[in-house]
């Protein structure tokens, strides 16, 4: 069981960590132009380990119903379906990076506080073809477009762009940085929890082992019920309320409100874990 619990941990984080990326969610610009060729990587090792998690789940099954364990190979078979999934879409995606790339200008825009608008927009299509949710961040500069592909700044600071040139009057903004940098309070509770949640997501691989070990030895694994849920629903709440702030439509508002509800939802099932598991309230 131990090289099943270590490729599954290595699969799940490496799909973790690739998601950190996309969103732009680590500190730093140095990644940024690359995001393409390092979420090719990440997404090929969470495939390959869970080829091999899946593989050895097969080989072991015996074994591992006589232990009653929970990463029997249906169980397995689901996680490689998401990692399959993603994996072929970032060799897509990088197919199309490295093809465009050859003919696309990198430029820098400085913008001052007042020279451009924010906007984001939540449509059911993406062209036309069923897509949810579609949110589209871009801003309106003279009379130009730049698009947001992953975090979004806020209106009303003056910025420098690094951008890719897609037109004539069309770019994509890869990453930027603020020219006027202030501690805000606001800002540091943000950049908090988005560490909680990464380490939260980081955590759940090794919350599955400890439970499932708990199992084996004749516990249960239930009591693992709440931190688990806690753990969901703050990633899930977090993330998708994170992406649909301040955009517009009567959709993006419901969704949202739903995942404030999911956050503090979150809470009380911490408390709960904490309450159950730890002994301390």
């Amino acid at each position: 069981m131990t090289s099943i619990y270590i490729s599954n941990i290595i699969s799940f984080e490496a799909f973790v960590l690739a998601f950190a990326f996309i969103f732009q969610s680590l500190p730093g610009n140095w990644y940024k132009d690359k995001i393409a060729f390092i979420q090719l990587i990440l997404m090929s090792t969470a495939f390959f380990t869970g080829l091999y998690t899946f593989v050895i789940s097969g080989l072991l099954a015996d074994e591992i119903s006589s232990l009653n364990s929970a990463y029997h190979q249906d169980g397995m078979g689901i996680f490689l379906f998401l990692y399959s999934l993603f994996f072929f879409l970032s060799i897509y995606r990088y197919y199309v990076y490295k093809k465009g790339i050859k003919d696309i200008v990198s430029v820098e825009i400085q913008v001052t506080a007042d020279e451009y608008t924010v906007m984001k927009e939540v449509d059911l299509m993406l062209g036309e073809t069923m897509y949810f949710p579609n949110v589209k961040a871009y801003a309106q500069y003279q009379d130009s477009v730049i698009m947001f592909s992953g975090t979004v700044p806020d209106n009303g600071r003056a910025l420098k762009l690094y951008c890719y040139q897609l037109e004539d009057k069309l770019y994509a903004c890869y990453a930027f940085e603020e020219l006027d940098k202030k501690f805000s309070l606001r800002k540091a509770f943000s950049a908090f929890v988005t560490l909680c949640v990464f380490l939260s997501a980081m955590y759940l691989p090794f919350l599955f082992v400890q439970a499932d070990i708990v199992d084996i030895n004749g516990g249960n694994p239930a009591d693992y019920g709440d931190l688990f849920g806690a753990i969901v629903l703050l990633i899930l709440g977090v993330t998708v309320s994170r992406i649909l702030k301040g955009a517009k439509g009567i959709l993006a508002k419901i969704i949202y409100i739903v995942c404030i509800l999911a956050i503090l939802s979150s809470l009380f099932y911490f408390y709960r874990s904490a309450k159950l598991l730890l002994g301390v309230f």
